[in-house]
């Protein structure tokens, strides 16, 4: 960074003095930028590190519904399974009823 110091000034300090000055406010001008930097660089990991802890929170949360309804998907499935079973049997032993009434009625001519 390029400082121009004023003329007065210059003179009254001489051209060491002025080059020393300006060597001084580049010095804590580079310091104060990586201060800032630092600082920035900071916030934003915090930042960062709150963000992904509420995210994982969240997909914690979901997973967990996730899992429940799953659960309850089973459970309804098997109750379905064992309706559709039951009613399985009763088509076989209609089939079973009418196939017997069927042989019946041809031997008995």
């Amino acid at each position: 960074m390029i400082i121009a110091i004023p003329e007065v000034l210059r003179d009254r300090l001489g051209p060491e003095g002025a080059r020393a000055l300006a060597d001084l406010l580049n010095e804590a001008s580079v310091q104060t930028r990586g201060d800032v930097v630092e600082i920035a660089v900071s916030r934003f990991e915090h930042r960062l590190a709150e963000e992904t802890g509420k995210l994982r929170a969240e997909i914690a949360a979901l997973r967990a519904e996730l899992h429940s309804e799953i659960g309850a998907l089973r459970a309804d499935m098997g109750a379905f399974e064992a309706r559709i079973t039951r009613w399985m049997f009763v088509f076989w032993i209609g089939q079973i009823g009418a196939l017997l009434g069927i042989l019946f009625a041809f031997f008995r001519t």
